[in-house]
């Protein structure tokens, strides 16, 4: 997988950007954007140039952390599993094993949840409808 940090003006809600935005929840919900690990010191704002924000510097990551908090609360328990895999980064199997699977089922689950909730927008359909179809999942299993 592509650990290339994305960017502020196009996030997109893709399942890389997805990950990466839950292993920086923290800082996100805290209205700051986590500065690239490549990064020299220096970065070209397009100097000479002025440019208009429409709001003020803090508010896209809380807005993009909101939103995948709410995308994910709308998984029930399989969101939590995506939650303790990427935030607390705990193992499958350790995951497994408060709910009662395996980590193979655990993984399967946080695939199909990182699927559901990756997207521009948000999903029409439910979470337990969507999986059932697709995955052959059903909420509670």
């Amino acid at each position: 997988m592509n650990d290339k940090q994305p960017t502020y003006r196009k996030f997109s809600f893709s399942r890389r950007e997805i990950i990466w935005a839950l292993r920086n929840l923290d800082l996100l919900k805290s209205g700051y954007w986590p500065i690239d690990s490549e990064t020299t010191g220096y970065i070209d704002m397009a100097i000479g140039t002025k440019t208009v924000r429409r709001e003020p510097g803090s508010v896209k990551p809380v807005l993009i952390a909101g939103e995948i908090e709410a995308r994910l609360e709308r998984c029930g328990v399989d969101g939590y599993m995506v939650k303790g895999m990427y935030c607390l980064n705990d193992t499958p199997e350790t995951i497994g094993r408060h709910f009662g699977l395996s980590g193979t089922a655990v993984t399967f689950r946080v695939q199909a949840v990182l699927r559901f909730v990756s997207g521009w927008r948000r999903k029409l359909s439910r979470y337990d409808r969507h999986s059932r179809a697709y995955y052959g999942i059903k909420k509670g299993d």
